[in-house]
């Protein structure tokens, strides 16, 4: 999977692609709802990625000049129904205080997918509100009357760059989470049919899981494009266009 999925969200990491389109950011109901979502950490490299169901994980470290971590940033990205919590974990593995820098590029779109697509240059009115020192609304009435919402929540506060300075003790390590929930006027969830937990979901296959980690994966993936309907769950036909279950 390019990216990691809950029932209708779906966030694609920067630099990956997907289906032949270089694609980022956050989609919920083939609606972009932002086109970036980045993070530029300054100095820090990025060690390692793994996106795997509906979460991402990366490990990135800020360096001194003989190649010893001063500060190590772990990254959680954890995707659920109705948005993400993206967490931070800062560590400071020096006896020195470190300061550390982060800031996030979120551009809001709030735009169909294929619109996004036939015309990725088109400039949209996306309403922003300051609910408070900690929170923030973006908002968008479409053409057809449907809003498209998200609220993203920082116990940090959200200023108007995005941009947080940490300073961290000797040996301190420094939690920093964004919480953000997405909404669409014409989704009601009140009729659809809970989604299997995951290990509700792998202990559903019996003796064939955790023989094998090609089929461990397959089983994580298939639950993983797993959609709420009615009906019961149905699973998606494509990712991340196409978030939608088709019949053939």
């Amino acid at each position: 999977m390019a990216g990691a999925k809950e029932d209708e969200v779906y966030v694609v990491p920067s630099h990956d692609g997907a289906a032949g389109w270089t694609i980022e950011g956050v989609f919920f109901r083939d609606t972009v709802y932002f086109d970036q979502w980045q993070w530029d950490l300054g100095p820090a490299q990025q060690l390692t990625r793994v996106v795997s169901a509906n979460l991402v994980q990366e490990f990135h470290s800020l360096t001194q000049a003989d190649r010893s971590q001063s500060v190590g940033l772990r990254r959680r990205l954890i995707v659920n129904q109705t948005g993400f919590q993206d967490c931070w974990t800062l560590t400071n593995s020096t006896p020195d205080t470190q300061i550390v820098k982060l800031t996030l590029r979120a551009r809001p779109r709030m735009v169909d997918i294929f619109a996004a697509r036939l015309d990725p240059a088109t400039q949209l009115s996306v309403q922003e509100t300051q609910s408070s020192a900690q929170s923030r609304r973006y908002e968008r009435t479409a053409a057809d009357g449907v809003v498209n919402s998200a609220i993203l929540s920082c116990d940090h506060g959200l200023g108007d760059d995005l941009c947080w300075t940490i300073s961290l003790a000797p040996g301190e390590k420094h939690d920093f989470t964004i919480d953000v929930v997405i909404a669409s006027s014409d989704h009601d969830t009140r009729a659809l049919v809970a989604l299997p937990s995951y290990d509700e979901w792998r202990a559903s296959f019996g003796a064939l899981a955790g023989r094998h980690g090609a089929v461990d994966q397959a089983i994580t993936d298939l639950r993983a494009l797993l959609l709420r309907t009615e009906h019961g769950p149905y699973p998606a036909a494509g990712l991340p266009i196409f978030i939608n279950f088709f019949g053939r």
